[in-house]
């Protein structure tokens, strides 16, 4: 007697325990990949937002304070349309847009005055939120 064309039903469960076991392996490596390439997303943006802040204060459109130092602070949501500070309600759309998911921190500090400048140190502090509460900190000086 003749075989009938086709899988029998023992190579179809033997395939399935096979395509089982490569899915069983290989799903926790791309939970852990997808898990980090979010993570790193997030830190670059937090870190596209500190750069953000110290451009701003590059460019001289945040204010520097009066005395030697100050620390300015902005918590998750912040509304910046009303804070208050004028160049903050000019940009107060892009601002939110960019800044609103992050809790920010800058620290102005007046490091040395010459006889025609100031010299100032202005780091930035953002922390944002991917599996806890993670943070960036870059720093600049300017004249």
């Amino acid at each position: 007697m003749k075989r009938a064309p086709g899988l029998t039903l023992v190579e179809v469960l033997v395939a399935i325990a096979v395509v089982g076991v490569i899915v069983a392996v290989v799903s926790p490596l791309l939970i852990t990949s997808m898990s980090g390439n979010a993570s790193s997303r997030e830190r670059t943006r937090a870190i596209g937002a500190a750069e953000t802040w110290l451009d701003r204060y590059r460019a001289l459109r945040e204010p520097f304070p009066t005395t030697g130092s100050a620390t300015y602070t902005y918590g998750y949501g912040f509304d910046f349309a009303t804070d208050g500070v004028s160049a903050h309600s000019t940009d107060a759309a892009a601002l939110n847009t960019q800044m609103q998911k992050y809790r920010s921190v800058i620290d102005v500090t007046r490091v040395s005055t010459g006889t025609s400048a100031v010299l100032w140190e202005i780091r930035a502090n953002v922390w944002f939120r991917q599996g806890g509460e993670q943070h960036v900190e870059l720093s600049t000086r300017v004249t």
